[in-house]
């Protein structure tokens, strides 16, 4: 599989005043220098899409029938068998997709090859994306020849816990710390059924830490319903306790106990839940603690029954922290994502990574992990870039761990924003 991006409609040619296109390989054509003069006229509006360079179509539409016939060939002829649709913005470019699915069903129709599709929703919010994609594509029945099937079903990338009704508190207002010893708990009420609660995890960036969830009838003294322990926790994740057959509306008390490694739990200082309270070591104290609520029933009833759920994994350095997750791209060496038969289901390939040491970067900071980069380190060779080195190491290294799938980071990300500062760094 590969991934695809819809996103070159209007936009990426002007669009909100903008006189597109702009492209940064120009740009440094005409002013080498330009990197480090953020005000030179070249240069389009603050977050204006840029090119990287011009594509081998010209500066295309997603909805062009003949750059879109150009790529299903090109990625047919490659052994491409899906794309992979960006949806993880919120938007599902439905005007673009069904352009191209329209344009590879004539492909077909006409006796040609195209790949199949899936998309890959949203990481932590994916329900709004799923559902336009349910009624708009999937319930309708449109160009059903075209849906990837992975074990019998549509393959959507998306955490089938976050589907349907939920509610609770998603603020990260202040970080309390989970000490040997304590119980540090949250006290809420459920208006109706729920089939998984989850609580916000910071580590401080630390690797390693383990703790223990556990939901409780009632209070703090009730019957102990689920617990779990989390064989390594990841900064800011979501701990999540999930029953596919729901827990009934009432009261309950979900709590965060023995500590190994540095963890604790996102909460707010105020009265955010009015039916619950924060605790520490079962007594109430300030404040309430991150809680989410996913409810049985509603809108994702029928999505999870049809589709093949994968839970995307949106970091690059951690590798897979349950079964049945996919990466979208990761750092060499890639980790091997395991489905829950135990089957080593697929790896990640990318051509290069905005990761900069430990952290997302931009691919303009000098230590980002372009296409050059191999062996720990950037070529020194400037014609290094042409040569596809860091895709290489990727592949070769997936092609030795022998996965059923290996997904591709990325076919035609042509475009970017521009911004003054990402990833905690300030560019102006």
């Amino acid at each position: 599989g590969i991934f695809y991006f819809l996103w070159l409609g209007a936009h990426a040619q002007g669009g909100n005043g903008w006189v597109g296109p702009y492209d940064v390989t120009k740009i440094l054509a005409a002013d080498p220098e330009a990197m480090q003069k953020p005000d030179s006229p070249l240069w389009g509006p603050i977050h204006a899409p840029h090119h990287w360079g011009e594509p081998l179509f010209g500066y295309y539409r997603t909805d062009d029938p003949y750059v879109l016939r150009r790529h299903a060939q090109m990625l047919s002829d490659a052994g491409v068998d899906f794309v992979v649709f960006d949806v993880t913005n919120q938007i599902t470019y439905r005007e673009w997709y069904t352009a191209l699915l329209e344009t590879w069903s004539q492909v077909r129709a006409e006796g040609g090859r195209t790949p199949q599709v899936a998309f890959l929703c949203p990481f932590w919010q994916p329900d709004k994306v799923v559902r336009e994609l349910w009624a708009d594509l999937y319930e309708s029945g449109l160009y059903p020849d075209l849906w990837y099937h992975l074990d019998g079903k549509p393959l959507i990338l998306a955490d089938p816990h976050l589907l349907g009704g939920m509610t609770g508190l998603s603020e990260h207002g202040y970080p309390t710390r989970l000490l040997p010893g304590q119980v540090l708990g949250q006290s809420f009420t459920a208006p109706q059924a729920f089939d998984s609660v989850a609580v916000a995890t910071p580590t401080w960036n630390e690797q390693g830490s383990h703790a223990t969830i556990r939901l409780r009838a009632g209070g703090p003294t009730g019957t102990v319903l689920a617990e779990a322990t989390a064989q390594e926790l990841f900064d800011n994740d979501w701990l999540t306790l999930a029953n596919p057959n729901g827990w009934p509306a009432g009261e309950y008390t979900i709590e965060l106990s023995e500590p190994t490694g540095t963890v604790g739990w996102w909460g707010v200082t105020r009265d955010a839940l009015p039916d619950g309270t924060a605790l520490l070591d079962g007594e109430p104290v300030e404040g309430d603690r991150t809680l989410r609520l996913t409810y049985v029933g509603g809108t994702g009833d029928p999505m999870r029954d049809f589709f093949t759920f994968r839970k995307p994994q949106p970091d690059y350095f951690v590798g897979p922290t349950g079964p049945d997750q996919w990466s979208w791209l990761e750092v060499y060496p890639q980790h091997v994502f395991h489905n829950a038969a135990g089957e080593r289901e697929m790896m990640g390939v990318g051509v290069a990574q905005n990761a900069v040491d430990q952290r997302l970067g931009s691919m303009s900071e000098p230590d980002a992990k372009g296409r050059a980069w191999h062996n720990g380190a950037w070529d020194p060779d400037p014609a290094a870039v042409d040569l596809g080195l860091n895709f290489v190491e990727q592949a070769e290294h997936a092609l030795a761990e022998d996965p059923r799938i290996v997904f591709v980071t990325g076919w035609n990300e042509w475009i970017a924003g521009r911004f003054t500062s990402f990833g905690g760094v300030d560019y102006r």
